[in-house]
């Protein structure tokens, strides 16, 4: 675990309780020892996340979470946070909604199947799912020691930059569309 970074839940110190068994560890985790703030937490320049090959990924979709009665989460929706790990070319493993996994690979983005495995994906139980989760994540830190991890990035820089590309790609095409979109509104030109 010395030659480990982990963050988790480093904003919301409060509903981490429900992870704690799974994860064996109080939480948050830390980065080096420090609680990451929220400003480090989106800074993709910081070096300590920028040199982990494998990003664990904590979407903000929660199929538990409600709002009265109602589910507030129904669907695969991506945010920064995934972005930030194919940005910062890392091999992303997710907790989120079912689906999700299968959605980015739709998308065209490598998910590295032959390193992680990501049959957690279609675990429709919450709980199972993160223990899933969470299984992937020990059986990879026992399997990829600190200079494994460092060879393999190595070796998987052309799939890394691949999925920056493919994010590109995505971001000049939705650029375009919004811009198209708002002059479509813009009644000021007419």
């Amino acid at each position: 675990v010395s030659q480990s970074r982990y963050c988790f839940g480093s904003g919301v110190q409060g509903g981490l309780d429900q992870y704690r068994d799974l994860v064996g560890v109080n939480l948050p985790l830390l980065v080096d020892g420090v609680l990451t703030d929220r400003a480090q937490e989106f800074d993709i320049s910081n070096s300590a996340f920028h040199s982990c090959l494998f990003n664990i990924v904590a979407e903000t979709s929660s199929q538990t979470e409600y709002t009265g009665t109602t589910a507030v989460w129904r669907s695969v929706f991506l945010t920064e946070k995934t972005w930030k790990a194919i940005m910062q070319r890392q091999i992303p493993i997710w907790c989120g909604v079912p689906g999700l996994v299968s959605h980015m690979r739709d998308l065209g983005f490598d998910v590295f199947d032959d390193i992680v495995d990501h049959r957690y994906d279609a675990i429709q139980n919450e709980a199972q799912r993160h223990q899933a989760v969470f299984d992937q994540i020990t059986q990879i830190n026992q399997r990829y020691s600190l200079v494994d991890c460092q060879t393999l990035r190595q070796q998987l820089q052309p799939r890394l930059e691949a999925n920056f590309n493919k994010l590109l790609e995505y971001l000049r095409t939705n650029r375009r569309q919004v811009s198209n979109a708002i002059l479509e509104f813009d009644y000021s030109t007419t």
